[in-house]
């Protein structure tokens, strides 16, 4: 998946946004956690839930690692793997690139 200048938008949703709503769905359901209780969890409302793993509306990284608490998964989990041209990466390493990207968003978020 290649980004252009429109995908750069915080508002605007992209084919990745779906993606992460649909593993977020999957995971939710996998666990056994209602959407009902994992938006309160959030603090959103059943609809705004709804529309992250719908891909209608965007999840921010600080919801996003949240969400990944309550399910209880590791927050690479939601991310589709890439494709490149490079030497491959180990899923151990790759899941602490993933972890170290997200707590850095998070705590950019925080301060």
């Amino acid at each position: 998946m290649t980004c252009t200048a429109i995908d750069q938008s915080p508002r605007h949703v992209t084919e990745l946004d779906e993606e992460i709503g649909l593993a977020l769905r999957r995971a939710r359901r996998k666990a056994s956690i209602t959407l009902e209780d994992l938006s309160k969890a959030l603090g959103v409302s059943y609809q705004q839930a709804h529309k992250y793993e719908n891909g209608t509306n965007r999840i921010s990284a600080g919801r996003l690692f949240k969400a990944c608490q309550v399910i209880g998964v590791p927050v690479a989990s939601m991310f589709p793997e890439q494709d490149t041209e490079e030497e491959p990466v180990p899923p151990a390493q790759k899941i602490k690139l993933h972890l170290n990207a997200i707590e850095k968003l998070v705590e950019g978020a925080v301060s």
